[in-house]
């Protein structure tokens, strides 16, 4: 039964990115609250598969056949967002004001990369699961009246995640605009 609920979870997830459908931060609280820890995984790998799956879709449709490209204008403009690719979508996955599929496919014209596209994607995503799988595990404790588990440090964490998360993508960008010809 608990393989059911764990399947019903994820279909929901992924259908929820997939379809644009504003879902994603309640089952991730509500992840939380029923995994625990568990969900934050469970979360992410459906975030990385529901992007993946958007960046390909939009990839396949409008990058290979579009003559947008050749515009000169299109091209300054994409040439300016290749210099830091990474970090445009990290500050894009970090905004809670764009849906997670927009920026999906968004990403497709400034990400060139789909290794790039989940990696800037993991980063960007992690301190919102984290931040909503929290909430959620609070929720619990709430229901469970672990008062004790309630108010904690554990606050502080998703807040220095995302500092690591954001410096290790300023460095691995920094790497990667050196790398290209």
């Amino acid at each position: 039964q608990f393989l059911v609920i764990v399947f019903f979870f994820l279909s929901l997830y992924l259908l929820s990115i997939v379809f644009i459908l504003p879902f994603c931060g309640v089952l991730s609280i509500l992840g939380g609250t029923l995994f625990g820890w568990t969900s934050f995984w469970l979360s992410m790998s459906c975030s990385l598969i529901g992007a993946l799956l958007v960046y390909k879709f939009f990839h396949s449709i409008f990058f290979e056949k579009s003559k947008l490209y050749e515009h000169a204008k299109i091209k300054k403009l994409t040439s300016f967002f290749y210099k830091s690719e990474l970090l445009w979508l990290v500050f894009l996955r970090l905004l809670p004001i764009l849906p997670f599929s927009i920026v999906s496919v968004f990403s497709v014209q400034i990400i060139r990369d789909y290794k790039m596209f989940l990696l800037g994607t993991f980063i960007g995503s992690a301190p919102g699961l984290i931040a909503h799988t929290l909430i959620g595990i609070q929720i619990k404790n709430i229901i469970l009246s672990d008062y004790d588990k309630v108010v904690s440090f554990n606050a502080l964490f998703p807040v220095t995640f995302l500092c690591l998360l954001s410096l290790i993508a300023l460095y691995i960008n920094q790497r990667w605009v050196k790398n290209i010809p």
